[in-house]
């Protein structure tokens, strides 16, 4: 990965969260903020980084490489991608998003959330020179009840430590897909890291967060 190239998307990442948070503020104040979720903030996420022509080609719902494909259903695909000229097999960045609500059910939420950071963890395997991130968005007072969660605790506060997936609290790796955990497996893949932690700002209605995530 060329200096720049990472530098152009540090630039890139470091402002997402507020871009995403600043559309969904308009959209609350326009009354819709009970359509908010993963698919609500695809359109803001997209305008967003199809707006740098630097980086590569934007795709959506990108079949992720670590998983075969499905011949009879929908493959296990990715939210977001950046793709190379002449390397769609080796995406040079991916994104997987989540919309969290406080009167859905923590575990499932947990499990949910992991799974996706897994299946970015296992991309690091798969993928050369690149980066993988995953993004939350919530209402602030909703953010403000999952930062008390002991899964947001334990594994979303280590940021710059090794979290090693055994020692994540049970009930949300239950959740966890068991394609997911089956590849994590094969992998053999033991832990990750969440290496930068990104904040939105200045917004009283939304919070967005987004964590690289990394293998050391």
């Amino acid at each position: 990965m060329s200096a720049s190239w990472s530098t152009k998307l540090d630039e890139l990442m470091e402002n997402l969260p507020n871009a995403v948070a600043a559309y969904l503020q308009f959209e609350y104040l326009c009354k819709r903020d009970s359509l908010f979720s993963e698919a609500y903030m695809a359109k803001p996420i997209g305008e967003y980084l199809i707006s740098n022509k630097t980086l590569g080609s934007l795709v959506t719902e990108y079949d992720h490489p670590a998983f075969e494909k499905s011949e009879t259903g929908r493959s296990h695909q990715l939210d977001f991608a950046f793709l190379r000229s002449g390397e769609e097999e080796n995406p040079s960045f991916a994104l997987e998003t989540k919309w969290y609500w406080a009167n859905t059910s923590s575990t499932l939420a947990n499990g949910r959330i992991l799974n996706d950071i897994l299946r970015l963890r296992l991309l690091v395997g798969k993928c050369d020179n690149a980066k993988f991130y995953f993004l939350i968005g919530a209402l602030k007072e909703d953010f403000e009840k999952f930062k008390k969660n002991e899964f947001y605790k334990s594994v979303l506060e280590n940021e710059k430590k090794l979290i090693y997936i055994d020692d994540i609290i049970d009930t949300a790796y239950k959740r966890v897909k068991e394609q997911t955990k089956e590849s994590i497996k094969k992998s053999e893949i033991k832990s990750f890291k969440i290496r930068k932690k990104i904040e939105s700002t200045d917004n009283n209605i939304c919070t967005v967060c987004l964590w690289e995530i990394a293998a050391r």
